[in-house]
């Protein structure tokens, strides 16, 4: 939600389409069977369909995009190139945690997700604007 409002205060009126995307990790928690897959595919869904319906009430048109494994990079590269071959002059935009007291971990473990995939986007000739989020 933090994105979308911010991308909606620094280029008012610019963008008039939105495409939602969340990748579900599965890993030992998540894989220890069917229920807890299943719980988190509609976890995924239900926020992903939160978001799509605020921005219709307010007359945005949006969409939105999941996927599941256990590389969130890569299955938001391959959820880009989907995006971008259905939508070639789309921008993608991620956020970036700011925390007040940090320290290299906290900096590896929460941060390198947004530069990794803004990297291969790049790579691939697609951009991708980072945008803070303070806690």
């Amino acid at each position: 939600m933090h994105t979308l409002l911010g991308v909606l205060r620094i280029f008012p009126r610019h963008f008039k389409n939105f495409i939602f995307v969340r990748v579900g990790v599965v890993d030992v928690e998540s894989f220890r069977g069917r229920q807890e897959l299943e719980e988190m595919r509609n976890e995924v869904n239900e926020m992903l369909n939160y978001f799509v319906a605020y921005c219709q009430q307010y007359g945005i048109a949006a969409e939105s995009y999941s996927a599941f494994g256990t590389d969130v990079v890569d299955n938001l590269l391959k959820l880009g190139e989907k995006i971008g071959a259905k939508y070639p002059n789309s921008i993608f935009f991620a956020s970036k945690l700011i925390f007040e007291y940090d320290n290299w971990l906290t900096r590896f473990l929460h941060n390198e997700t947004s530069s990794t995939l803004q990297y291969q986007l790049h790579l691939q000739g697609k951009e991708l604007m980072i945008l803070p989020m303070r806690i």
